[in-house]
C-alpha cells in the first residue's frame, strides 16, 4: 500500500501587502488496526495522564474540604432549569 501525499497551506490575508502563511507537507496512510494501535501507543497515554491528573487534583481539593459548585445551567434534578435568584 502506497501512502498518498497531502499538503495543507494556510494563509491569512491582511490589509498589509504581506500576510502570514504556513505550509505543512504530510502523507496519508491506511487507517488499519496496526496503524490505530500505533496511534494509541503514541498518544493514548497522554490522555490517560491528563484525566488522572484532573481527578488527582480534584481529590486533593475534596480532601481539603473545598466546596463543589454545580454547573450554573443545571438545577439539583439535572433537568437544565436554574433560577439564579435562589428560589
Amino acid at each position: 500500500v502506497h501512502a498518498q501525499r497531502m499538503a495543507v497551506t494556510m494563509s491569512m490575508p491582511t490589509p498589509m501587502s504581506t500576510h502570514p502563511s504556513t505550509h505543512l507537507p504530510t502523507h496519508m496512510a491506511e487507517a488499519d488496526a496496526p496503524a490505530m494501535a500505533r496511534v494509541i501507543r503514541r498518544f493514548g497515554a497522554q490522555s490517560v495522564k491528563t484525566v488522572a491528573g484532573i481527578y488527582w487534583q480534584a481529590w486533593k481539593l475534596w480532601r481539603k474540604g473545598a466546596r463543589f459548585h454545580a454547573h450554573p445551567g443545571k438545577d439539583k434534578q439535572g433537568n437544565g432549569e436554574n433560577r439564579h435568584d435562589g428560589r
